[in-house]
């Protein structure tokens, strides 16, 4: 007779296992995301990088689970961003080759395409929150040859700015 305790041990192992290891969330920004990502899905259609604004969004509801991968913005700067790309979008409508300056109601004081805005909204000042922070490089050790102190640099990457 073949006893079932092993059997019994093992599933019961393998159910705590799955139950307890990694199936929490410490994503922070879920709703932030997504209220970005929509107004970018549709901004995207007014561009003509999508063509479904719908499967866009559901696939960015799903994407934005993961959430900003920084700490969310306050409520004033997450409007500000979501109101620069909307702004972009209707300006896109009428000229999608259109800069921030030539549009009625300018999206942003950057100096833009309204559809380069659209793909990269992080380089726009009021959603600068989405860029990556730099990371702080070590000293360059002393004074260049003119006596002036070197600089250092970062390269700030662009944050969640996935092509919609």
């Amino acid at each position: 007779m073949v006893s079932r305790q092993p059997t019994a041990l093992f599933l019961g192992t393998a159910f705590a296992i799955a139950q307890f290891s990694g199936c929490g969330t410490d994503a922070v920004g879920i709703e932030a995301c997504r209220r970005i990502e929509r107004a970018r899905c549709d901004a995207a259609v007014s561009c003509g990088f999508v063509d479904d604004g719908d499967a866009c969004k559901r696939f960015y509801r799903d994407h934005c689970l993961h959430g900003l991968g920084r700490p969310a913005p306050d409520a004033t700067s997450l409007d500000r961003c979501v109101q620069t790309i909307e702004r972009a979008s209707a300006c896109a409508r009428s000229n999608p080759e259109a800069t921030a300056g030539e549009c009625a109601d300018p999206p942003s004081s950057a100096d833009l395409d309204v559809c380069a805005l659209v793909r990269s909204p992080e380089r726009a000042p009021e959603c600068a929150f989405l860029s990556v922070a730099p990371v702080p490089m070590p000293p360059s050790g002393g004074a260049g040859a003119s006596g002036e102190a070197g600089t250092d640099s970062a390269t700030a990457g662009a944050g969640g700015s996935a092509e919609p």
